[in-house]
């Protein structure tokens, strides 16, 4: 990241993007089932496509703590031209997670990485298991990421060429981003920062055109906007309003500085287990200094956790577990049996993530340690977006792993651009790519057949009679059917139905469930082979008093 060559694509570049191409469909098609069920949260944003294609309005649900505009017109797009679905909006996420895997290679060609490293990294942040089955959903956090890779292209070309156009692109990305997922209005300081830190560091000063100065206030302008629809036309969410209430009592939580320990030494095992391949082949490239400084900020963060919790914290995190690729079995009723693993596939693990968090953090401390003779290079605006999307998830408490996914772009470029390609670091990276890309691709194929399964439940009830109003289908099919659409039509401040899992605990007749539970008879079992995950089955439940409490036929 200390090359301000101008990168002009050549016969390398064109093969690793095929190739990127390549593997991107072949996963796809490997992974990809046409199952028409919500996962996880996308119901929250697909009904805002279907209600817009339906009456020209756009409105967010109040389930939503986000407002994503530009995801809602894209879903649309699609849905308009292959008609409303949830494999179609799949298939729009899709295209834009390819199309910023590719804006993220032109980035690290942008800033002196040799294809082939620059294609590793990419294969290595679409192999990512969470950022892999997020991209085969409708969810924000991959589209976001895309656009923001698509702005930083554009500010680093800028910074490379000092084109007024790159900055336009930059610019115009940044603010769709900020359109999709709000923490993307960091993506506007980048530039500015930018700018400063060159005058800090002295040196000729570049003359800014006017066209420039204004390219670098749209994104600010957007923002504006936005929060003028937001107050003006639409309002805020329920959701939007309680969780900013929340973080204002962050430091209310006892003991909050050990909790903000633990979770920052989370977030770094956790990503450094799924960037060791390239986390490992760096530590030749680094200095004894940073080697020496990142081992001991683990080791004090790790001694801080260990006094108070008395372990260190599980590198995996809420999407990505031994149980399962999704989150989908946590979100039906009934807890499932977790999976344990011996002792000593626990120490390699810990040994791996915190081996490889050492090497991140070390990564960092070198490139930091030369940052102010470096400030005018395009790799600064890589930084500048790790540094500030680190402050975003510290500042918002957004210590979940699909969160982490705006960091690994910075991390994975950091990584990549102190090897060389070497023997040994092909084999070892390329091992990581195949890992991680069979993790992501089976735990795929496990959601899909597991939310087929539930589907296939729910279906069976409705066949034998029973209304859609009284099962309990898990959250993603609960929320679809019975919040977003239900009978007293679309929900408002103070007028949301009480609905399992979204608004509410109420007992329904009916549930589908992992395991059997307490009251409730199986009327039904549905099972399908899974590849690793740890349940293959959901079970049909019904109330013992389904007659005398709801007046309703028993299935038993």
């Amino acid at each position: 990241m200390e090359s301000t060559r101008r990168w002009h694509s050549g016969r390398g570049d064109r093969g690793a993007l095929v190739g990127i191409t390549a593997v991107v469909l072949l996963t796809t098609l490997l992974a990809s089932a046409p199952v028409e069920v919500p996962l996880i949260d996308d119901w929250t944003y697909a009904w805002s496509v279907e209600h817009f294609l339906e009456t020209g309005e756009l409105r967010v649900l109040e389930w939503s703590a986000h407002y994503p505009l530009a995801q809602i017109l894209w879903g649309a797009l699609f849905s308009r031209l292959l008609g409303f679905s949830f494999t179609v909006l799949r298939l729009s996420t899709l295209v834009l997670a390819w199309a910023g895997l590719l804006a993220f290679y032109g980035v690290m060609r942008e800033v002196g990485i040799r294809p082939l490293l620059a294609g590793l990294g990419t294969l290595m942040l679409w192999c990512n298991p969470v950022f892999f089955v997020l991209s085969h959903s409708f969810m924000t956090d991959v589209p976001f990421v895309s656009l923001m890779n698509a702005a930083l292209f554009g500010y680093v070309r800028w910074v490379n060429r000092g084109r007024t156009w790159d900055l336009g692109l930059g610019s115009m990305w940044a603010t769709l981003a900020f359109l999709i997922r709000q923490p993307g209005a960091a993506l506007a300081l980048i530039p500015l920062l930018s700018l400063l830190l060159a005058r800090v560091a002295g040196g000729e000063r570049r003359p800014l055109p006017w066209a420039q100065r204004i390219w670098l206030l749209v994104p600010f302008l957007g923002m504006g906007l936005m929060f003028w629809w937001i107050q003006a036309v639409h309002g805020e969410t329920r959701v939007s309003l309680e969780k900013a209430q929340m973080l204002r009592l962050i430091f209310a939580i006892d003991r909050w500085a050990w909790v903000y320990a633990r979770e920052l030494l989370h977030a770094l095992l956790h990503l450094g287990l799924v960037l060791w391949p390239l986390a490992w082949v760096a530590f030749g490239r680094l200095s004894t200094r940073g080697i020496a400084g990142a081992s001991a900020v683990v080791a004090v963060l790790g001694g801080l956790v260990l006094w108070q919790e008395g372990a260190l914290p599980n590198p995996l995190g809420v999407m990505l577990t031994w149980d399962e690729l999704g989150h989908a079995r946590v979100l039906i009723a009934g807890e499932i049996a977790h999976r344990q693993l011996p002792r000593w596939g626990q120490a390699v693990m810990r040994g791996v993530s915190l081996s490889a968090a050492v090497g991140l953090v070390a990564v960092l401390w070198d490139r930091l340690r030369r940052w102010p003779h470096g400030s005018r290079e395009p790799g600064t605006v890589l930084l500048l977006n790790l540094f500030l999307q680190s402050l975003l998830f510290e500042a918002l408490w957004l210590y979940y792993d699909r969160y982490y996914l705006p960091l690994l772009p910075g991390l994975t470029a950091l990584l990549v651009a102190r090897l060389r390609p070497t023997k040994m670091v092909i084999i070892v990276g390329m091992a990581g790519v195949l890992l991680w890309g069979t993790i992501a691709v089976t735990g795929t194929i496990d959601q899909f057949r597991y939310q087929r399964t539930v589907v296939e439940a729910r279906d069976w009830l409705l066949r034998h009679g029973v209304g859609a109003e009284h099962i309990d289908a898990g959250y993603a099919l609960t929320g679809w059917w019975l919040y977003a659409h239900a009978p007293s039509g679309p929900p408002s401040r103070g007028l949301e139905p009480q609905v399992p899992w979204v608004t509410g605990w109420p007992i329904l007749p009916y549930k589908i469930a992992n395991v059997a539970e307490p009251s409730y008879a199986v009327v039904r079992s549905f099972r399908r082979p899974m590849l690793w995950a740890a349940s293959d089955t959901v079970y049909v439940l019904e109330h013992m008093a389904v007659t005398d409490r709801w007046g309703l036929p028993s299935l038993r």
